[in-house]
């Protein structure tokens, strides 16, 4: 909350009272929306086999299709306002994926439109950085990146030009993949690896929030946001 200095004149002395609260004209202050997600009996997913470069990348790589603590809490679901606005342009992020052992990382972000994306190969081979905009069952490319061993950064921004979920691939490596789902708001996040997750700086008010996961499918539920407060949260995947 803002505060101002209040001036209180006594004796003929003038003297700087306590911090007072600033007028707020009326405006609520935002709230927040934090919770995490689970999903029912949820295992992580089995190694992927690699077929190229094994004797750089080695036979097995760890899989992030799924990622699941003991207690079934899902890394990596995408946490949004659906049909959300943004009070006036929302701040760009400077987005990043880089292939790190045979693997893109972070297996899965989220930016606004708009962002900067950058792309890294950190591995002593070749790798290419495929990028797809997902459109139902079909899907549009965007962009595509040859990457030298310990090439980058490598711009890929064009990419970012509108909303949706990009697929990342590698055609050297085929069983990378990754994704980037952007936003024409501000109010998303990726769940961490305690399946936690929040959205800061929010509007009072009734939203639908949508829980997308790329191999668990999606969940919407409603929440009310309420002015200065944290809206907690607790989600499950059947």
């Amino acid at each position: 909350m803002r505060k101002s200095l209040g001036l209180i004149i006594v004796g003929g002395a003038l003297i700087v009272a306590a911090m007072l609260p600033a007028p707020t004209d009326g405006v609520p202050p935002n709230g927040s929306i934090v919770g995490t997600i689970t999903a029912s009996g949820a295992k992580s997913a089995a190694p992927l086999k690699a077929d190229t470069d094994v004797e750089y990348c080695g036979e097995e790589i760890p899989s992030e299709a799924v990622v699941a603590t003991a207690k079934g809490r899902v890394r990596y679901a995408v946490v949004s306002l659906e049909g959300a606005t943004s009070p006036g342009q929302p701040a760009t992020d400077q987005l990043r994926v880089e292939n790190q052992k045979c693997a893109f990382a972070p297996h899965v972000q989220t930016g606004t439109v708009g962002s900067t994306l950058n792309a890294f190969n950190q591995d002593g081979v070749l790798h290419n950085v495929r990028l797809y905009l997902k459109m139902g069952s079909k899907r549009r490319s965007l962009v595509n990146l040859g990457l030298p061993a310990k090439a980058g950064p490598v711009d890929a921004s064009r990419a970012t030009r509108r909303a949706g979920t990009i697929e990342v691939t590698c055609d050297a490596h085929t069983w990378m993949s990754a994704y980037i789902v952007l936003f024409d708001h501000p109010y998303h996040a990726v769940t961490d690896a305690q399946g936690s997750f929040s959205i800061d700086n929010v509007p009072p008010g009734t939203y639908p929030l949508k829980v997308w996961h790329e191999s668990l499918g999606e969940l919407v539920t409603e929440v009310v946001v309420e002015p200065g407060k944290p809206t907690t949260v607790a989600l499950q995947f059947s």
